[in-house]
């Protein structure tokens, strides 16, 4: 059947809109995909910059606390450090020479007295009898110097049972704290600290136990109480060793910002 010519052109314009609709379906199903594939680079940018923020953020975290770690640690040590160079130094002194149980006594001047050793009444203090009041007390200091502290601790106890009117007694009670403090049993070592203060108030070891006391609230972390003992120190018995610990401790709390 031939088509007439109207008939073709009409054919021809109708292949033409289909072919154009066609071509603009298929531009319109591209921009469609592009949009969408667009959408979902872009969420899944944003996705991925959130969980790095996240990501960053607790690396920063992690590294604060590593850092605080580190501070602590470095605070722990140096606490250490400093407890072994101070009693270090006071057994090195003891060790150099001691002193006679009146000047070891209680003494109304209120300086401290580093030296608590009753002297040697023979060749050697070993062979001085642990029965007789000077006995006694030498083999509870000389347990205390060879690190023997549940002993020394027991040893000066025993002193103080026995000897409790002994011109000993007060040194005897602050090196039973002094014993218990380097064990690291603080509790306890500021009962016995406490007791130098209290059952002998004229004890030229009030300064040191006091001192003591500062250190203890110190490595408790009770701040106030540190700062308070401490500046007692330094207000009660200037112009003694103890109060230039006391100064250092002080100093050392301020530059840590207790």
């Amino acid at each position: 059947m031939k088509l007439t010519h109207h008939k073709r052109v009409v054919f021809a314009a109708a292949l033409c809109m289909s072919a154009a609709v066609s071509v603009s379906l298929a531009r319109a199903d591209t921009q469609d995909i592009e949009s969408r594939v667009n959408r979902i680079e872009s969420q899944t940018l944003v996705e991925l910059l959130t969980r790095l923020d996240r990501l960053q953020n607790e690396a920063q975290q992690l590294r604060g606390q590593l850092e605080e770690q580190a501070h602590n640690l470095d605070g722990v040590q140096q606490r250490q450090k400093d407890m072994y160079l101070e009693l270090d130094g006071r057994l090195r002194k003891l060790e150099q020479g001691g002193v006679t149980p009146a000047a070891a006594g209680e003494g109304a001047t209120g300086e401290t007295a580093d030296s608590a050793t009753p002297p040697a009444t023979g060749s050697d203090a070993a062979g001085t009898s642990a029965n007789t009041e000077q006995g006694s007390y030498q083999q509870a200091f000389d347990l205390l110097k060879k690190g023997q502290y549940p002993k020394a601790i027991q040893g000066f106890h025993n002193f103080i049972g026995r000897y409790p009117d002994s011109s000993l007694a007060n040194n005897a009670q602050y090196w039973l704290g002094e014993a218990n403090y380097v064990a690291h049993d603080y509790k306890a070592a500021l009962v016995e600290f406490r007791k130098v203060i209290d059952s002998y108030p004229h004890s030229s070891k009030i300064p040191d136990a006091l001192l003591k006391i500062g250190f203890i609230h110190y490595e408790q972390s009770n701040w106030d109480k540190a700062r308070a003992a401490l500046s007692q120190v330094k207000s009660r018995y200037p112009d003694t060793s103890a109060a230039r610990l006391a100064d250092e401790r002080l100093r050392k709390m301020k530059t840590e910002k207790h």
